[in-house]
């Protein structure tokens, strides 16, 4: 292992080194040697298997013209701040181009969010354990990895933010969003869910821990209305692993009020607390 390792290293500094292609036996350490290494010597890199990923390898079947995959990729992640700017946040694929279809991007998609670019949230139509098993692949919201980055693409100007805009409210809810999505994420929760009913109500997250389900919807402000998340206690009130507790995060501080948690946005690292 040394030996070989000794080799990696001076193909790296080699100045006319060209792609490295290892070949050899399965099972020897060939993956184990290779990972190990670029742990060890860049600061970043990434691990494609298409074994785990068949779809990755769809990507490469038609053309492998780095031009165009460039060109997918910044199709789909230009669109995002226009698809959280929407009041329904669904990700529309004829929103990156007219007459766009899933299969023209999909595979975008999935590389951005293995990069750890984007967070996505599936849509599940009844909230059952687990999760996974009831959600709607084909259906779902994107999430960019930071906000400030969002607020940068959509050329945002910070004193909007500061000063307050009422033609700011809907964008500042995609923010809050955003915000929450990704503090769930980090907090290990891997799959984020969101569930709605025909247009009359929409919960911007579910989420499961410890055979529960958790909803919570979002507010940017200091809103005390709860209009999802009672349809929502309502329909699924007597469903197993029904939560006692209906969360929201907003700018008002923690609060209990009957089967109503509030959470403030800065500490909704603590969701679900109140069980």
């Amino acid at each position: 292992e040394r030996e070989f390792y000794k080799k990696l290293l001076q193909w790296k500094g080699s100045s006319l080194r060209k792609p490295l292609v290892l070949r050899g036996a399965r099972q020897v350490g060939k993956t184990y040697i290779l990972t190990e290494f670029a742990k060890r010597e860049y600061e970043d890199f990434i691990y494609i298997n298409f074994d785990e990923n068949p779809h990755f390898a769809s990507f490469f079947t038609e053309n492998l013209d780095p031009d165009r995959i460039i060109k997918e990729f910044n199709a789909v992640w230009d669109s995002i701040p226009n698809q959280l700017a929407k009041e329904n946040k669904k990700f529309i694929f004829s929103a990156i181009r007219p007459s766009a279809r899933a299969r023209d991007f999909e595979t975008s998609l999935q590389w951005l969010k293995s990069a750890g670019l984007i967070v996505k949230a599936n849509h599940i139509s009844v909230p059952k354990l687990p999760l996974d098993a009831y959600s709607d692949k084909q259906i779902f919201k994107v999430f960019l990895l930071d906000i400030g980055l969002l607020g940068t693409m959509s050329k945002l100007d910070p004193r909007i933010i500061l000063e307050g805009d009422r033609l700011f409210q809907e964008f500042k809810e995609a923010l809050a969003e955003n915000f929450v999505a990704l503090e769930l994420h980090d907090k290990h929760f891997d799959e984020l869910y969101y569930w709605s009913s025909e247009g009359i109500a929409e919960v911007d997250f579910v989420v499961s821990s410890e055979h529960h389900i958790f909803p919570l919807e979002v507010k940017a402000g200091s809103s005390t209305k709860k209009k999802s998340l009672a349809v929502y206690g309502e329909k699924f009130s007597k469903e197993e692993g029904a939560p006692l507790i209906l969360s929201r995060a907003s700018l008002r501080n923690f609060a209990l009020d009957g089967r109503l948690a509030n959470y403030p946005l800065y500490a909704i690292s603590l969701f679900p607390r109140f069980r």
